[in-house]
């Protein structure tokens, strides 16, 4: 489970990340109290970003790149002093190149695209085609009743995964 809100703490950080490959990262989070020990909402939310780290030499693109960003919010009421919601949702979003090596050419491809391939070397492998599109949503709300010396929860939720991954795997794109 994640962090919930704080109903009496106002707070919240960025996170920077810069690397090699052009990497950026920004990273954040908010927690706000909006009714003081009543309601609050905490926020989360991310983007990455970098080049790849090989190379498609026969369409001349990176590949292995990161492209993502997401992000959380969540709500908490304390109806009562024993009875409390957390409804939150969460969404990702991510693209990217994810070309497969290979060190020689398929029959296929040869026989297709004969004398105007590229040399296939060991320092710059040969790529076949590969994309990676998915989002990412879920849905919840969580109830706890308080009852003492137990806790009854309800958890409510619903996900929605789309994913598509386009790919080669014949060889003859």
């Amino acid at each position: 489970e994640t962090v919930k809100p704080k109903t009496d703490e106002l707070s919240g950080r960025v996170q920077t990340v810069i690397g090699n490959y052009d990497t950026v990262e920004l990273r954040g989070v908010l927690n706000a109290p909006l009714i003081e020990d009543v309601l609050a909402v905490r926020i989360n939310a991310f983007t990455a970003d970098a080049d790849g780290y090989t190379e498609n030499v026969f369409i001349g693109k990176d590949t292995r790149n990161t492209n993502r960003e997401g992000g959380r919010i969540k709500l908490l009421w304390n109806a009562t002093d024993n009875l409390e919601f957390v409804l939150s949702a969460d969404l990702i979003n991510q693209d990217a190149r994810m070309d497969q090596s290979i060190v020689e050419y398929p029959a296929a491809r040869v026989a297709r695209y004969g004398d105007i391939l590229p040399p296939v070397s060991l320092g710059k492998y040969q790529q076949q085609p590969s994309y990676v599109d998915e989002q990412f949503k879920r849905y919840s709300l969580q109830a706890n009743w308080d009852l003492g010396s137990h806790t009854l929860t309800s958890i409510s939720a619903f996900e929605d995964l789309y994913n598509r991954l386009d790919t080669d795997l014949e060889g003859t794109i």
